[in-house]
């Protein structure tokens, strides 16, 4: 269900709390809104306004008016306004508020001009209109609190700068890990031709079409292979370090993950990214991830092995990401596909 679905649902009065609600953090001049027309049990009670600002409703420079009416919902609008214009004499802002699209639901009679005839019944105040278009894209865009307070509608804090920073965090966390047991040393760590091996196959990666035609797709996986203790721990240290501060990268330990299943691919990611969460909501964590990603952003996860002499780069494009559509059954069958190699220069890593 859509929040905007979710809005047509509302009674009375959850809908005049989520409206008070919405105002006070849309505008400073809203901020001492005070409810008028609900009682103590949280129900509509007649009378207008329905919340205003000021010391009294009588008083009030700020009246706003809220309807769930679906048919003829205009009608309702200008009859309110015109009891809040009357219960208001020093009114000097009238807010009408109502769930519905204003745009798709009005007359079906296209004469009528519903929201000037509203205007003219606010008279010297000015007059403003929040419908539920409007407010839906509030909820979903800046105030998931409330969306899931008010629905159960998961929210996400996922952003592109976030995925980002999340990722560089994590990142940066396992290097540091990694510089402590001496196994990484950017000091000392000098670029040779398997670093522009490794980069160049990772760019393939990332390209929608490559012009090698004798294979289906672009490459999603590169495999590091030689004997334990030429570099490839510094390799990949210094591949991360270098896109971290620009791109999304995650570098895993074989502690945090067994490479087995698109689950456990797709749950390290997650957690990696926003922490522990509930099942419910890391769901629709992963919902936030792939419409970022699916936007243009490209994942790359590193993968580090316990064993000996294996290390895994992951790379996935931005239309085929990892989380994208969360086909399982496509990351799984990834984890089983021939894998290009990269052999370490053994003489150039041992000279670093």
């Amino acid at each position: 269900m859509s929040t905007f679905e979710a809005l047509q649902q509302l009674p009375d009065g959850a809908f005049h709390h989520l409206g008070d609600q919405i105002l006070r953090r849309l505008d400073p001049k809203y901020r001492r809104l005070r409810p008028h027309g609900i009682n103590d049990r949280g129900e509509s009670i007649v009378g207008q306004p329905d919340s205003y600002v000021g010391d009294t409703a009588n008083t009030c420079k700020i009246a706003v008016c809220y309807t769930t009416q679906r048919r003829g919902w205009w009608n309702k609008l200008r009859s309110d306004i015109r009891e809040a214009r009357a219960a208001c004499p020093s009114v000097e802002e009238i807010v009408a508020v109502l769930p519905r699209d204003v745009d798709r639901e009005g007359p079906t009679d296209k004469s009528i001009d519903w929201f000037s005839a509203a205007k003219a019944e606010a008279a010297t105040a000015t007059f403003r209109l929040v419908d539920g278009r409007t407010l839906a894209r509030l909820l979903d865009a800046d105030h998931q609190d409330l969306r899931y307070d008010h629905f159960r509608i998961p929210y996400s804090r996922l952003t592109a700068t976030s995925i980002l920073a999340s990722g560089r965090r994590a990142t940066l966390e396992t290097l540091t890990a990694i510089r402590a047991t001496g196994r990484y040393d950017p000091d000392r760590y000098t670029l040779r031709s398997a670093d522009r091996e490794l980069f160049t196959l990772w760019q393939t990666c990332l390209r929608e079409h490559e012009p090698d035609h004798r294979r289906m797709g672009p490459v999603r996986m590169i495999a590091l292979v030689d004997d334990s203790g030429v570099g490839k721990t510094s390799l990949v240290c210094a591949f991360v370090e270098s896109l971290c501060e620009v791109l999304p990268v995650l570098l895993v330990q074989g502690r945090d993950i067994v490479l087995d299943s698109a689950e456990s691919l797709v749950g390290t990611a997650i957690h990696a990214l926003q922490g522990v969460l509930d099942p419910a909501v890391r769901a629709n964590e992963e919902h936030a991830i792939a419409k970022h990603l699916a936007q243009g952003m490209p994942l790359t996860l590193v993968y580090r092995p316990r064993l000996l002499g294996h290390k895994l780069v992951l790379c996935r494009s931005s239309e085929v990401v990892l989380f994208a559509r969360f086909d399982r059954a496509q990351v799984a069958a990834l984890l089983d596909a021939p894998l290009p190699v990269v052999q370490l220069d053994e003489a150039a890593h041992r000279r670093a």
